[in-house]
């Protein structure tokens, strides 16, 4: 449902809506500890932590490439990167939910997450299959 506020549109969740993914890695922009003003300040080896798993889970030359230029030259915000990756901003699906389920188990704090990235073997655990993306 759609709603009109001060000209404004704003989508509505009503009970037969569900949360999606993007609505609730949205909902944890708040949480994220690694941003100044609106850039991101992840470090070069935190970059390499969210490629190198984008990799492994066979992300193509173009979606490497994209993670790079989205999280090291234009500084997004990890929510905001991820949110587009969810939209299909990056194809490797296996990938966007393996991002998607440890930013949502980490509650959104991008410390977390990349720390969750290199401690958790998401080739042995696969609750991240269970993660719907929206596109």
């Amino acid at each position: 449902m759609i709603k009109i506020l001060d000209k404004k549109f704003i989508l509505k969740n009503d009970k037969n809506t569900k949360e999606t993914t993007w609505d609730k890695v949205m909902s944890l922009k708040k949480k994220d500890d690694m941003k100044v003003g609106l850039a991101n300040t992840l470090k070069d080896h935190d970059i390499e932590t969210i490629i190198a798993t984008a990799d492994f889970f066979g992300a193509e030359e173009r979606d490497l490439h994209q993670i790079y230029l989205d999280l090291k030259v234009a500084r997004f915000r990890v929510f905001e990167w991820l949110a587009m990756a969810i939209n299909g901003r990056l194809e490797n699906q296996s990938a966007i939910k393996v991002f998607a389920h440890s930013f949502i188990k980490s509650n959104g704090v991008t410390s977390k997450f990349i720390q969750d990235l290199r401690e958790t073997d998401y080739d042995i655990d696969n609750s991240w299959q269970d993660i719907e993306l929206d596109f």
